[in-house]
């Protein structure tokens, strides 16, 4: 197992039980599970053979959703330059701040995992929270701080939608940052298809897979 995101985390709780975990040395099978964000797929891939992924699918918008997608921070804030009056949530990630910190006259909202560094914008605030959060508490919290636009990236998954869900209750628009592609080859969008694979298609010993 390669990957520290949710479904990395799942499946390799579930092989150790099944006692079908192996040492990289010793397996006859990587299972690649970077987040969908990850830029390194392609060497873990060159590197760990035979190889399948794991990467959940991304969102998709719906009825009632302002989405604009962009291809880089730097375009997320140059459309915030061009758009947004704020403030502005921005939870895209520390190592995806610097563009945002170039805006002058667009207050920002930055939450994050961990402190980032700058420790402030230039207009605006810092709040460090890892959630998990929900559609009520998110709608709260745009109100609280009176949001205009949220900026985030397409992790895809259920712990970062309820943002996304509250944008949506309240008609406000969403810069979403686009995936990097990852390399082609064997790709699973869930662990539940992933294991099904491994059971029947591969033949391990494995129990059948219980949500």
């Amino acid at each position: 197992m390669h990957g520290n995101s949710r479904e990395a985390r799942q499946l390799r709780e579930r092989l150790a039980q099944a006692g079908a975990l192996a040492a990289d040395s010793a397996a006859g099978l990587h299972v690649i599970a970077p987040h969908p964000f990850a830029e390194d797929v392609a060497a873990l891939q060159a590197r760990f053979t035979p190889c399948i992924m794991l990467r959940r699918p991304g969102w998709a918008a719906a009825q009632g959703d302002n989405w604009h997608w962009v291809a880089s921070p730097q375009q997320a804030a140059d459309w915030l330059a061009e758009h947004a009056a704020g403030p502005v949530l921005v939870a895209l990630g520390n190592e995806r701040l610097a563009p945002f910190y170039a805006l002058t006259s667009t207050p920002l909202v930055i939450r994050s995992r961990k402190a980032p560094h700058p420790a402030q914008p230039p207009l605006g605030e810092v709040i460090v929270d890892s959630g998990p959060f929900s559609e009520a508490s998110e709608i709260a919290a745009f109100r609280k701080h009176d949001i205009t636009t949220v900026v985030a990236h397409d992790a895809g998954g259920q712990g970062g939608w309820p943002k996304l869900a509250a944008a949506r209750a309240l008609g406000l628009p969403v810069v979403l940052l686009r995936r990097p592609d990852w390399p082609a080859g064997t790709a699973f969008d869930d662990v539940a298809t992933l294991w099904r694979h491994l059971r029947g298609t591969l033949g391990l010993d494995l129990p059948p897979y219980a949500p």
